[in-house]
């Protein structure tokens, strides 16, 4: 038994022992002899001196291969992981490097990295990326106080959709990506946003836009969908000098595109209507305040007629007047006649026409049709009345009203030799005719 080892089998090994010198051979060798507790699973190794040397086969600074919890991190070196079944575990959230406008990611770092946005991103630069393997990640992007950081990934990113980004202060993006052959190409999406339409679920545009208009005015304002804009519009010069104007050329917009002020040759034959201020009016200094009446210019003469016209005081007509159906109010009539026409028939049909008087005599001579004058329908307003008298001879001929003089009574049995007298009045275009039968004698 060697040097004091515990009563185990043991096996005889070579130590060798070397010199403290560099370069210089072994002095001396000396044997030794191994030996294994498999009680307290302790090695020993029997010393030179006497005293063996302990060695512990048991420690905490590894992992069994059945059981046990790793309390220290593990690296695979990109070496192969069969059959690994996780119940639980969380990813490593690595920040992204942002310089220049340039974010840097080291994938042998994480697979999931928050970008904090201080400037505009131009650009995605990924570092260590795995060779023959997937590797996918998450870039989480965050707006700062201000927002409106664009970002803009390279060309051998592809999105199945344009990618839209929140851009307003503190917001928060979500970009999950993958790639295959070393980050050579990218495929990636705009997490939490529909894939067929992403729009749906962002505040602005990742690009403003500048809406403007042309034409007869001018309208420009940049607009990213982030807020409401607005922006004055101005009206282009129509090339007109401001300005008043008596006469002005309008386009078909309304707009003014000339002005000037009115000639003479603006007027047809204005010298028979006016004469200039400086020309000297014959007569005129003959006319006094008293007089009245119409003034008339007559070869540079002014005068007044009084003739052919009614003062607004007294005065008398010696012709017809026509109203024209308008209204004549507060009119007191000493003295008036109505007007008694004959009532003409044309092939046996009289028309009742008010404009031929306010009584119309007609004397039968055959089978006739009285009808009312249907322009006196329409043309003005108020009553028109007629009382019409209608005289038989030794015959008797019929006599036939038509529906729309709107007999309140039934007209009569014409006999021989006698006079009948009818009420007619037109009222209104919504009311027509009301006819009556008065009496015969």
């Amino acid at each position: 038994m060697p040097n004091n080892l515990p009563a185990v089998s043991y096996e005889t090994i070579l130590i060798q022992r070397f010199s403290d010198e560099a370069g210089k051979a072994p002095t001396t060798l000396y044997t030794a002899e191994i030996a294994v507790n498999v009680v307290d699973k302790k090695m020993f190794i029997g010393g030179v001196d006497g005293v063996p040397f302990e060695f512990s086969l048991t420690s905490g600074s590894y992992l069994p291969l059945e059981g046990g919890t790793l309390t220290g991190s593990v690296f695979f070196n990109n070496q192969l992981a069969q059959n690994i079944i996780l119940k639980s575990y969380s990813e490593h959230v690595e920040q992204g490097v942002l310089a220049s406008g340039i974010v840097t990611i080291d994938c042998a770092t994480a697979n999931i990295f928050s970008v904090n946005h201080t400037e505009k991103i131009t650009d995605i630069a990924l570092n260590n990326v795995p060779i023959m393997a997937l590797y996918s990640g998450t870039l989480y992007f965050w707006q700062d106080a201000t927002g409106n950081k664009t970002i803009t990934f390279p060309a051998s990113w592809s999105f199945p959709v344009a990618p839209v980004f929140n851009l307003s202060p503190n917001a928060e993006n979500r970009v999950a990506f993958s790639t295959y052959d070393g980050g050579d190409t990218c495929e990636a999406f705009v997490v939490g946003q529909p894939t067929g339409n992403q729009t749906n679920s962002v505040a602005n545009f990742d690009t403003a836009r500048t809406i403007s208009a042309t034409g007869d005015g001018t309208w420009s304002v940049l607009f990213d969908g982030s807020s409401d804009v607005t922006a004055a519009f101005t009206l282009s010069n129509s090339g007109v000098t401001a300005g008043t104007y008596s006469k002005v050329t309008v386009n078909a917009k309304g707009r003014v595109t000339a002005g000037s002020n009115i000639i003479t040759a603006d007027i047809s034959d204005i010298g028979t209507y006016y004469q200039p201020i400086n020309a000297k009016l014959t007569g005129f200094s003959a006319l006094s305040n008293s007089q009245t009446g119409l003034i008339k210019i007559t070869n540079g003469v002014v005068s007044f007629d009084t003739t052919g016209y009614l003062p607004l005081s007294g005065g008398t007509v010696t012709g017809g007047v026509n109203l024209g159906y308008n209204t004549l109010s507060e009119a007191k009539l000493t003295d008036y006649a109505e007007l008694v026409g004959t009532a003409t028939a044309v092939s046996n049909v009289i028309t009742l026409s008010p404009s031929t008087g306010s009584i119309q005599t007609y004397t039968l001579v055959g089978n006739t049709t009285i009808n009312p004058d249907t322009s006196a329908e329409t043309t003005g307003n108020g009553a028109r009345s007629i009382s019409l008298y209608l005289t038989t001879g030794a015959t008797i001929y019929t006599v036939t009203f038509s529906a729309s003089l709107g007999f309140a009574n039934t007209p009569p049995t014409f006999e021989a030799n006698k006079t009948y007298e009818f009420s007619i009045r037109y009222i209104s275009p919504s009311v027509g005719w009301m006819s009556y039968y008065v009496g015969k004698k």
